[in-house]
Parts: C-alpha cells; structure tokens; sequence
C-alpha cells in the first residue's frame, strides 16, 4: 500500500483570540484604508497599505499606519501573487487593525512599517448600516485555524467575534478576558 501525503488547500494557522492578538501586537487601531499598491520588491510581490488612523486601542501609532502585507498584483503586471489565509486591504474600507512592526528585508525596505498580526485574524472590516451602526467582521476563507486540545492540535470551528458590533470588539480589545 503507497501512502500519499494529503495536500493542504488552506493556510494553517494557531488560532488567536481577541487576547492573543493584543497581547501579540504592538498597536491596535481603527482607520481607513486610503491606499493599497502591489509592487515587486526585490523579487517579492508585496503589497504596501496606507490607513489613517483615527482611533488607537491598544499601544502606540502613527497617524498614519503603513503595513507591508506579502502578495498582491502590480498594476499593468500580468503577475501576481495570492496568499491563501493572508489579510487583503481595498481603499476606503474601514477598518481594525491589530499590527506588529515588519521584520526583516521588509523592515529594511520599508522603515517604519507593520504587518497585520496573525494573517487574516488580525484584521476586521467595519461594515455600517443605513443608520450608521457598525457591525464587524472577518474574512477567513482559506485558512484552517488551530488550537491545542487533549490529544493533540484540533481544528476549530466558527470565528469568534464574526458579526458583532465594533463597540463589543472594542470592549473585547480593551478589556480582554
């Protein structure tokens, strides 16, 4: 009998509560996304993100926050790149942000900058209502979150948080449990 090994269509990940993630970052802010630029840099796509910030949670930011995310499609390349389970950014989207600063060739070619902590899990669009109320949420898609349990890593499932209110992940932001 020949054994295979099973191909994974998704990003791994340890799954990260609300406490994770701050505890992990060192800001976590609300702001709008106002530029969001693929470009090759030294062989790697990347994807250059520019947020005004316009509420900080949880330690120190800028006023504007730079975050260099892997991935993307330079405008006029047919090529690009896509990382399954990484975090996608669109101009004019809302947006929380939980970011540690970028490490590496990436903190050398962008000095100052951040990346989103925990891939996709780091980052919630705020979606508003006709009536200004604000609910948010997160896009997971293509990523298996992980946790340790008896017997070793499971899967988990749902994603806490998904479709609450921005008041109640602020509460959770600032007062994790």
């Amino acid at each position: 009998m020949l054994a295979f090994p099973r191909v994974a269509d998704a990003t791994v990940a340890r799954a990260l509560s609300v406490r994770d993630l701050v505890a992990s970052s060192t800001a976590v802010v609300r702001g709008t996304v106002l530029d969001a630029d693929a470009s090759d840099v030294a062989g790697s796509i990347v994807t250059v993100v520019q947020i005004e910030v316009a509420d900080v949670y949880a330690g120190d930011a800028p006023s504007m926050l730079t975050i260099v995310e892997p991935g993307g499609t330079p405008a006029g390349s047919d090529l690009g790149m896509t990382v399954v389970g990484g975090v996608h950014y669109e101009p004019g989207e809302e947006v929380v942000v939980f970011a540690t600063p970028a490490r590496g060739p990436w903190a050398a070619a962008f000095p100052g900058a951040y990346r989103t902590t925990g891939l996709a899990q780091g980052k919630w669009s705020v979606v508003r209502d006709a009536h200004g109320a604000a609910r948010v949420e997160r896009d997971l898609s293509g990523m298996t979150r992980l946790a340790p349990g008896a017997g070793g890593w499971r899967a988990v499932d749902g994603v806490p948080l998904q479709d609450a209110t921005l008041d109640e992940l602020i509460s959770a932001i600032v007062s994790p449990r």
